[in-house]
């Protein structure tokens, strides 16, 4: 309903990465789901939105944080894991973001500075389409 909202980019980062965590239960765990993980946050960089990775990221450590005490076979596919387990989970996830942070930083920059050169060039046309304009009257009153 709210395309341009801040609050649905952060609403579908949460949504995606418990879409993540669903994977990672119905797989048992199994390690090669929680690659799911990053291919999501590898989409919502697309938005160019870096807060939005701020909370997938905090999505996927409580995630992997309340599931690892309450059924760690779900999320680690072993009943009983040491229970530092989630922190390897959320270092590798946390390692990620902030490369993803600054492709997002530098996208925006650079799509600004396109807009700013395409707006410059739009407006030397626009008056060197006046000018021509101009002389062209000009040289019609002046027959």
């Amino acid at each position: 309903m709210r395309p341009g909202w801040v609050v649905t980019r952060h609403v579908i980062a949460a949504a995606q990465m418990l879409w993540s965590a669903l994977l990672i239960h119905l797989s048992g765990g199994r390690i090669e789901t929680h690659f799911h993980v990053f291919g999501s946050l590898g989409f919502l960089t697309a938005y160019r939105d870096w807060p939005v990775l701020i909370t997938a990221t905090l999505m996927v450590v409580a995630d992997h944080l309340l599931r690892g005490f309450l059924w760690p076979e779900s999320v680690y596919g072993i009943t009983n894991p040491e229970w530092w387990r989630f922190l390897e989970h959320a270092f590798w996830v946390v390692f990620a973001v902030p490369f993803l942070i600054v492709l997002c930083v530098r996208s925006v920059r650079d799509m600004r500075a396109m807009a700013e050169k395409g707006a410059e060039l739009e407006a030397l046309s626009e008056g060197e389409w006046r000018k021509s304009s101009v002389l062209e009257r000009a040289e019609a009153a002046a027959s």
